[in-house]
């Protein structure tokens, strides 16, 4: 007899460890952070800067015509939802990121760079490219990281 009480209590425990843990996952995060790594992709010698070389094979697979990758900045930024935040680039325009909520493990994002808008969706701690604004002989890439946060 003196079981059952020490088991309905660990069961109790652990069903009431359940109930906070769903209702955490439940909670949507009212924060975005973009970790955002700006590129010049240039061709020439081949060359990757020591600094991208998390990204050497994706750079050099997904930009072909370029050879040569060079990291110019990186800038982190957290977007409350709703509220845009920016990066200044080398060029001088302004890339816009805005956090507008999640989708099942998404982070649903709103992307604008000088007239250009779109909204994407990244899973959460992914990575998303934009690429293509010409600059000193090359072009641009942004290496755009996202995570929700509390």
């Amino acid at each position: 007899m003196r079981r059952f009480p020490l088991c309905l209590a660990s069961t109790m425990t652990v069903l009431m460890m359940c109930a906070m843990a769903s209702t955490a996952a439940a909670e949507e995060p009212n924060n975005a952070r973009f970790n955002v790594t700006v590129i010049h992709a240039t061709q020439g010698e081949p060359e990757v800067d020591p600094e991208l070389q998390t990204l050497a094979e994706t750079l050099k697979g997904s930009f072909k015509d370029y050879q040569r990758f060079k990291k110019l900045l990186s800038r982190s930024k957290k977007s409350a939802k709703g509220k845009a935040t920016k990066v200044k680039l080398p060029d001088g325009n302004n890339a816009l990121f805005t956090f507008d909520g999640m989708d099942k493990g998404f982070i649903k994002v709103k992307f604008e760079l000088d007239g250009f808008k779109t909204q994407l969706r990244v899973r959460d701690g992914g990575l998303f490219f934009q690429a293509g604004r010409v600059f000193k002989a090359g072009i641009l890439v942004l290496a755009v990281e996202a995570h929700a946060v509390p």
